[in-house]
């Protein structure tokens, strides 16, 4: 019995961490897409303003940056917010690692 509550303690453990990790691959599968989307409008725009500095096509590579600082934001809010959520979630890590060390100090 107490085999079986350790390997489920585990299992819990297994499956949140395969949880976290599908969430966040499914959480991003549209940034990469934005990324190459961004990285094919930019070459584009820098080989415009490197032949002809103009407002133009100053204004054209200002808006790029600024889209790619947007994405970069994005990525960071979104990650901290899960990890924050995780580590904010104490009182279910207490008590798994509590009831592993138990099964581990009884056996």
């Amino acid at each position: 019995m107490k085999l079986v509550t350790l390997s489920l303690s585990l299992s819990v453990n297994f499956f949140v961490t395969i949880t976290l990790f599908y969430s966040l691959c499914f959480g991003y599968c549209f940034i990469p897409v934005q990324a190459k989307t961004l990285e094919l409008e930019a070459h584009p725009a820098l080989d415009k303003l490197t032949s002809k500095i103009i407002p133009l096509n100053l204004e054209r590579v200002r808006q790029i940056k600024s889209q790619l600082v947007a994405i970069t934001g994005l990525v960071q809010k979104v990650v901290r917010d899960e990890l924050e959520h995780l580590l904010d979630d104490d009182e279910d890590m207490v008590e798994m690692y509590l009831t592993v060390k138990q099964l581990l100090e009884n056996s």
